[in-house]
């Protein structure tokens, strides 16, 4: 019954726009279409404040997809072309029929192109200012509109949300030297954020359906390259020295629709992450806490209700110089790809069926490649990484609570995978914490929701992710000093199941009653992936810190979710309950760890192997039942597994 309606787009530019700091020449667009406006009005800001701090900053918000081109001068210089968010729909009342208006679309991010041709310092007294980067490049999508709410006697149908818009692409280049002051005064920065899906409008009628929520839009890549006599000298919390970030825009949420039949809105699915590539040639130097060498990292967005996780995409680092970083949480190299989280579904009703949670997205691969000659990665400060890679699936939603007087949980999703991990060393490294981290992780199930009636059931857990595939190769010296850290971990870790849902049934009356409670079953653990780590020969490897192996390598299955657990209560003259328990989850599989290795290894601390190698079966969960009532019929527990059955 409702309506086939979609949101208008704006039209292509037919040209692009070169832009100069000093001289801009932005174009803005307004479309109104006949549900929603798209992109409103471009804004637009130059700033300059002389002899403070010498900035590149390229900044772009939607609007045309320009060049822009920001050079360096001895200035703050803000350069900003806004293109605004989807307008939302229009509301409507109606007395017999309506419809709410559409959200309208987001206005696309430009590209953005920022390349330093002088030197970038701080001025020539000493400068405490926060956020003064150095050279800053951004485009961000706009979110999609919200629709309209719709209101009438018989049926109304909310407007459905905008799609957020995609980024752009940034690309930067730096050729001179950068040196910063003050909290998050970072050397490079750049980042493409895609806009969010609008939300769907509500209805109110006697039959009435929300709309549904706009999709989140796609990141654009990232590409910064540090070059020639691009040294970086940074000191401040939160002050990295080189950051490249790509997000995908989130869901938007279906709206609810509200009468006597109602149905809410489909909530839409997020964007992925785009590719992050990171190329260093030059000295990088970090003082403050929380402030590593170079962060880079591709990240799916949240799902709206219904709808699924966006994916991270492939990330990769190339160095080729020496990075040192002083403060506390303060990595050499950091580089992450991670898929974004699933959404809960709900529903309510006489008869109420619950929504299925969504799925994660999965996690993007990453590489990491330390090709330093002559020198190599000192992370000095407490709880520091020398190279920390991982790749992290989403994790699945749960479904939402569910009542009625026959409710029938929803399920939760399966979820993602891990990427493939890989990191190839060459040069040493120095770190208080593991000074090198490489890590693929499955997305967690999401829990099976909970059901509310007379006759309960409770939704299944989702399956765990499975970890991805893991490569260590290593030829350079390797060191860390504190407990827990090892000088190389390797690990692949499949995700938990989630839990079965549970339910509570209860029923009351002078005559024959009757409840029945079955909880829902847990979800399996995901597999552990391959694990291969090579160290060869002609180099040394140290540790000095309690539980801190020389070489640790693990492939682990996820744990199985625990059976969802019952209450059945009835009360009458003729009364009859049940209540039965949901199954436990079964752990995933271990997978393959080849571990060679030629160099010498010594370590100093208490239960520090050299070598550790470990193929570990995630354990399997046991059902829970539990039921209370005056006459009622009891399954006795079950159980199974303990659990951790090692492969080799």
């Amino acid at each position: 019954m409702r309506r086939n309606t979609r949101c208008l787009h704006s039209p292509k530019p037919t040209s692009k726009n070169s832009v100069k700091a000093a001289a801009p020449a932005f174009i803005s667009e307004k479309e109104i279409s006949k549900r929603g406006r798209l992109g409103g009005d471009e804004e637009h800001h130059h700033t300059r404040f002389w002899n403070l701090v010498a900035l590149i900053l390229a900044f772009s918000l939607g609007g045309q997809p320009s060049l822009a081109v920001a050079d360096s001068i001895p200035a703050i210089v803000q350069e900003i072309q806004q293109g605004a968010e989807g307008e939302h729909g229009e509301n409507s009342v109606g007395l017999w029929w309506c419809h709410g208006g559409n959200g309208g679309l987001g206005a696309a991010g430009p590209r953005v192109s920022s390349v330093s041709p002088n030197n970038i310092l701080s001025s020539t007294g000493p400068i405490e200012a926060q956020d003064a980067i150095g050279v800053y490049g951004e485009s961000i999508g706009g979110n999609g509109g919200g629709g309209g709410s719709a209101t009438a006697e018989w049926y109304a149908d909310g407007g459905n949300g905008g799609n957020g818009a995609n980024g752009g692409t940034v690309w930067i280049r730096n050729y001179y030297s950068i040196a910063t002051s003050g909290a998050k005064a970072m050397g490079l920065y750049g980042t493409s954020r895609a806009g969010d899906g609008g939300s769907g409008g509500d209805a109110f009628a006697i039959y009435a359906e929300g709309g549904n929520g706009g999709s989140g839009g796609i990141a654009g890549d990232v590409d910064i390259q540090n070059k020639d006599n691009g040294r970086i000298t940074i000191s401040g919390a939160g002050a990295h020295g080189i950051f490249a970030q790509s997000l995908g825009g989130h869901g938007g949420a279906g709206g609810s629709g509200g009468g006597l039949w109602g149905e809410g809105g489909c909530g839409n699915s997020a964007g992925r992450g785009g590719q992050v590539a990171v190329g260093n040639y030059q000295t990088i130097q970090t003082a403050g806490d929380e402030a590593h060498g170079i962060l880079a990292q591709s990240i799916g967005g949240f799902a709206g209700e219904g709808g699924s996780g966006g994916d991270g995409y492939y990330v990769g680092v190339i160095n080729q110089a020496s990075i040192s970083t002083k403060g506390k949480g303060s990595d050499a190299i950091r580089a992450q790809g991670a898929g974004g989280g699933g959404s809960a579904g709900s529903g309510y009703g006489l008869v109420a069926l619950g929504g299925q949670g969504s799925a994660g997205g999965y996690g993007g691969d990453v590489t990491v490649m330390n090709l330093v000659s002559g020198g190599g990665l000192d992370a000095l400060g407490a709880s520091s990484h020398g190279i920390y890679a991982q790749s992290i699936g989403g994790g699945g939603g749960s479904a939402s609570l569910v009542a009625g007087l026959v409710a029938i949980g929803g399920d939760s999703s399966s979820t993602s995978r891990g990427g493939k991990v890989e990191v190839t060393n060459e040069g040493y490294i120095n770190a208080t914490a593991n000074a090198i981290l490489a890590q693929s992780v499955g997305g967690g199930g999401g829990d099976g929701s909970l059901a509310v009636g007379a006759v309960a059931i409770g939704g299944k857990g989702g399956g765990g992710g499975d970890g991805g595939v893991v490569i260590v190769k290593s030829t350079g010296a390797l060191s860390s000093s504190e407990d827990n850290a090892s000088a190389i971990l390797a690990q692949s870790l499949g995700g938990g199941g989630g839990n079965g849902g549970f339910s509570v049934a209860a029923a009351g009356s002078d005559g024959l009653s009757a409840a029945v409670a079955i909880g829902g079953k847990g979800g399996s653990g995901g597999d552990g992936g391959t694990v291969n780590v090579v160290s060869q020969a002609g180099n040394t490897i140290k540790t000095s810190g309690n539980n801190s192996s020389g070489l640790l390598a693990q492939s682990v299955g996820g744990g199985g979710g625990t059976g969802g657990f019952d209450v059945a209560a009835s009360i009458g003259k003729f009364s009859f309950s049940m209540g039965l328990g949901g199954t436990g989850g079964s752990g995933g599989n271990a997978n393959t760890v080849s571990l060679d290795s030629g160099a010498e290894i010594t370590t100093s601390g208490h239960n520090a192997a050299a070598i550790l190698a470990q193929s570990i079966g995630g354990g399997a969960s046991s059902a829970t039942p539990i039921t209370r009532s005056p006459s009622c019929w009891q399954k006795p527990p079950t159980r199974s597994g303990p659990g951790i059955s090692p492969n080799s």
